[in-house]
């Protein structure tokens, strides 16, 4: 696909975003000359079918599974499967079952990289820290259409991390001195696999990766850090309930004083597990903070022009009355 213009459109969105992609994809004619290529972060059980089926209404375009080692064509979406990432290279797509990033795979990043890596200035987002549009979802359409048909600008080199973490979502399994190179080690480990991390050189969001290849900012961090808690908890309680009945089988004095002993722990445990905000009041703060990053100009641009239109709507609604 050796197109001109932007013809390499990536959509990345969390689970509960079909409603929004939906409305999207409904408002893309037949003649945009771009492929489209779709994440939703979906649980491991789910099929995907749901989201193949509400997209595949639009007849403008072939939606479909993306296929391993599939050629891909203008006029088609391509949807990430369940459990794997989606990666694109020039000429043709991959399937790939490597590491989850954020706690997700599919993944968004992985397939956004890919794309920085494999088209370059024809995928904007490798060149803007900040956003470029902020528009409502019934406006994304045609600013899609109208972006499709641009020219791309001057190439730009990939940068070294880019490409690096892009091989590495290529692979099950990455490697020490590619990990090196992204970042310093740090005293953490990964939740998933319970390997070392790095903290990645990153000027704007808190980043992290283990060797074989999770990925994690530092709220998915976190999260699942918080899982872990829980599940060793859990697994303490029927250790500790397990202890208890051993020891009450038992029929003397020091095998009961233990069993009262053990019972306090499995309390304490319970307590924690019944009330989790002992563990969440922590991350529910590093959120807030991390939500409250500055905003792009073309946010405070959107966000003021917002505010004036609910101004306007007040002093229309004062009149009437």
């Amino acid at each position: 696909m050796a197109g001109k213009g932007h013809d390499i459109i990536v959509i990345g969105t969390s689970a509960g975003g079909l409603e929004a992609l939906d409305a999207l994809i409904g408002q893309l004619t037949a003649d945009i000359p771009s492929s489209i290529f779709i994440v939703q972060h979906m649980a491991a059980e789910n099929s995907g079918g749901a989201l193949l089926n509400r997209l595949s209404r639009h007849t403008a375009f072939v939606c479909k599974f993306a296929e391993d080692g599939e050629s891909f064509r203008v006029g088609r979406i391509y949807i990430a499967r369940p459990e794997n990432h989606l990666l694109l290279k020039k000429d043709r797509l991959l399937v790939t079952k490597g590491a989850r990033e954020n706690r997700n795979r599919p993944g968004i990043d992985p397939l956004f990289r890919s794309a920085a890596v494999a088209f370059s200035t024809r995928e904007s987002a490798l060149h803007n820290l900040q956003v470029d549009h902020c528009v409502p979802i019934s406006e994304m359409g045609a600013l899609l259409e109208v972006l499709a048909k641009t020219h791309a600008r001057k190439r730009y080199s990939i940068p070294g991390d880019i490409r690096s973490e892009a091989k590495i979502a290529e692979r099950v399994l990455s490697d020490v001195a590619a990990v090196n190179s992204l970042g310093q080690q740090v005293p953490y480990n990964c939740p998933n696999c319970g390997g070392v991390l790095w903290e990645m050189d990153s000027a704007t969001v808190p980043r992290y990766r283990c060797h074989t290849g999770h990925s994690f900012t530092l709220p998915a961090l976190l999260d699942g850090q918080s899982e872990k808690i829980e599940e060793t908890l859990w697994i303490a309680l029927r250790m500790f309930e397990e202890r208890k009945n051993l020891l009450n089988s038992t029929n003397n004095s020091f095998a009961v004083q233990r069993a009262k002993e053990t019972q306090i722990h499995i309390e304490r445990i319970r307590a924690i597990l019944l009330d989790p905000r002992t563990w969440q009041h922590s991350l529910d703060r590093v959120k807030k903070m991390m939500s409250a990053h500055p905003k792009t100009k073309s946010v405070r641009d959107e966000e003021e022009r917002l505010e004036n239109l609910s101004r306007v709507s007040k002093k229309k609604a004062s009149r009437s009355k």
